[in-house]
């Protein structure tokens, strides 16, 4: 269907519903290949600048067609389908590729989306600063609630190595703490980060999902706005444990798949929390195959 539309720049429902008039095939696939479709044109401008990024000195203009929509489609599976595993959609692409692409169109196909598919995993550090010390991150993100004076978490330890520059904000009410809230600190000479964004999470007793999904929200646009292509990152509610960790990173994943421009996230958290995320995403994969 993908190359059908490319190649006559038809309409969407139209192609579908030729497709499928042509080749009946499976019923009970039909309505997530019919997803995926949609889903692939509604978002091909920013599929086709994270392929370009990621296909090092080749135009997507240059691309064979096969190519080009394999790479479309293993790209938009990848940034949206978190619960579907990063090996099966790249064996998926690849297969394609192999089947109807020319003789290095599968070895091509793999090595884009698999620089794809490492912008879009997580990444851990401990919440300590001599681990942050240790990584080349622009820009650092940490959570600020409402009724914690001195900030505790990771803007605790931000707060005592600028010497209580958040503190003094926190005092002078330049930093609230409210719900979606972004104040902007200069990180350097004291810390390795150029910028240290706090994001308000309003009061602990008022913390609840909804909550935390405003606040990731906001955290990737204002990334998308700065260009921000890493960033090491406290979750919303994370160091008051506001929310199970390894809910907080399917989350994450979920908001982040309509926001494909995002690229590495560090997150801070414990060893523990960093074992049950973790395990989790191995479980779900698991879960996905059978």
């Amino acid at each position: 269907m993908l190359f059908a539309i490319d190649a006559t720049g038809g309409d969407v429902d139209q192609a579908i519903s030729d497709f499928w008039r042509e080749l009946p095939g499976d019923a009970e696939g039909r309505p997530y290949a019919d997803a995926l479709v949609r889903g692939v044109r509604s978002d091909a401008t920013k599929l086709d600048e994270r392929i370009r990024a990621a296909s090092q000195n080749w135009r997507l203009e240059r691309m064979a067609r096969i190519d080009r929509n394999a790479l479309r489609l293993g790209a938009y599976e990848l940034l949206t389908r978190t619960d579907v595993p990063r090996a099966v959609i790249l064996d998926e692409a690849v297969e394609l590729a192999k089947r109807f692409g020319g003789e290095e169109s599968s070895k091509f196909v793999n090595g884009v989306l698999d620089r794809i598919a490492d912008d879009v995993e997580l990444r851990f550090t401990l919440p300590s600063l001599r681990k942050l010390d240790l990584l080349g991150t622009e820009v650092i993100l940490a959570a600020v609630a409402a009724d914690e004076q001195p900030p505790h978490g990771l803007a605790g330890l931000l707060d005592w190595r600028l010497a209580g520059r958040i503190s003094a904000l926190i005092e002078r009410g330049f930093v609230t703490g409210k719900v979606a809230e972004v104040v902007l600190v200069p990180g350097k000479p004291k810390l390795p980060f150029d910028k240290v964004l706090l994001f308000g999470v309003g009061p602990r007793a008022d913390f609840s999902e909804p909550v935390y999904r405003v606040v990731v929200e906001k955290m990737l646009t204002t990334l998308e706005g700065l260009r921000a292509r890493s960033a090491v990152v406290e979750l919303p509610g994370r160091h008051f444990d506001g929310i199970r960790p390894d809910r907080a990173a399917d989350i994450l994943l979920e908001c982040a798949g309509s926001k494909p421009m995002h690229d590495v996230w560090t997150l801070a958290e414990t060893l523990e929390s960093q074992r049950l995320v973790t395990q989790h995403m191995i479980q779900e994969r698991r879960r996905v195959r059978t």
